[in-house]
């Protein structure tokens, strides 16, 4: 369907008629195709990021119920620890780079909020700019299937592991 717009010249009184035609690829089609890659990114990695979170909790926990075995040798204790250490330091550095994507897509909202004049724009700018505003109302998160990998969800696997942990500790200390 064709919308049609009327043009008046100031030389010609009568009325006429142009057609629109289909819309063109605007300056907005990188965007909306990096939105698009984000998406399509995240639904991928998510499985993977949900199986790593798993495998994260059950390792803290299994190494940190090793390591308070009092059984242990100081070198098993040394490796374990190195082991232990490794795993937190994946953790942290995924959920680490989280909270600066996050960190990054809220800077960019309360730049266009703060930082733009929008009203001294052009009308096509405008629409751009409120397109932008309202893509940035939801933030951009890497996520798993269930958490987010921000600094809060570190401290939600962390939580997870130390329950974990507690239980087996219960458990041993209920068989002796």
């Amino acid at each position: 369907m064709a919308f049609k717009r009327r043009n008046m010249s100031e030389k010609n009184t009568k009325q006429e008629t142009t057609e629109i035609g289909p819309p063109r690829k605007t300056e907005l089609t990188p965007a909306v195709e990096a939105n698009r890659f984000f998406k399509a990114l995240s639904g991928l990695f998510g499985g993977i990021l949900a199986i790593f979170n798993v495998s994260i909790i059950v390792m803290l926990t299994t190494l940190g119920f090793i390591i308070t075995d009092p059984k242990r040798t100081s070198q098993d204790l040394a490796t374990l620890g190195v082991l232990l250490v490794e795993e937190l330091i994946a953790a942290f550095g995924f959920c680490w780079f989280g909270q600066k994507v996050h960190d990054e897509g809220c800077a960019l909202t309360s730049a266009l909020y703060t930082d733009v004049d929008w009203h001294l724009l052009p009308y096509t700018s405008r629409k751009t700019l409120l397109l932008m505003v309202i893509r940035s109302q939801r933030p951009m998160i890497i996520k798993g299937w269930t958490r987010d990998y921000t600094l809060s969800g570190l401290s939600d696997i962390l939580q997870g592991a130390y329950s974990f942990f507690n239980m087996l500790v219960a458990f041993r200390s209920g068989n002796k």
